[in-house]
């Protein structure tokens, strides 16, 4: 199963396509909503999973609200294809990774990194060779989402 997984941005997106069965990195970048929503629409995927926003009580600017609407165009655009589509907050994906919601993106990212392996170099490429920051976040929500869906758990969203 291909999973594509979704970081969403004010104007960009990153993404990543997965393969359920090895975790294997198939196809990952960091693109204009516009493109994003493209890749929705017509790419070809199995499972949806976009990161979800939660609410703490504080103030937010406009940039949370401009990505809060780009979940909801991606979740519209996916939606004749796969009706439901996964939302998944970052404090579980912390949960589940590094075993605290409380734990900050460099611990899920050292977390991934001991799991997987580390990025290697140009000549010797490692599992994460070519990854940059907000792909990792992406990753880090379809882990979550396939360990879950092996497990037959699901999420609170």
């Amino acid at each position: 199963m291909l999973i594509l997984s979704i970081d969403t941005g004010t104007t960009e997106s990153a993404y990543v396509y997965v393969d359920s069965e090895t975790y294997k990195i198939e196809e990952f970048g960091k693109i204009p909503n516009a493109d994003m929503l493209e890749i929705v629409r017509h790419g070809y995927y199995d499972a949806l999973v976009v990161e979800m926003f939660s609410s703490y009580g504080m103030r937010v600017g406009k940039e949370v609200f401009e990505s809060i609407v780009m979940i909801g165009r991606c979740l519209e655009a996916n939606y004749p294809r796969i009706p439901e589509a996964v939302r998944i907050r970052r404090y579980e994906v912390k949960s589940h990774i590094c075993g605290k919601a409380s734990a900050k993106d460099a611990d899920v990212l050292g977390a991934l990194k001991e799991r997987f392996g580390d990025k290697g170099t140009k000549a010797s490429p490692g599992f994460f060779y070519g990854i940059k920051r907000d792909c990792w976040q992406a990753f880090g929500l379809c882990v979550a989402y396939i360990d879950k869906m092996k497990a037959g758990e699901s999420f609170d969203s």
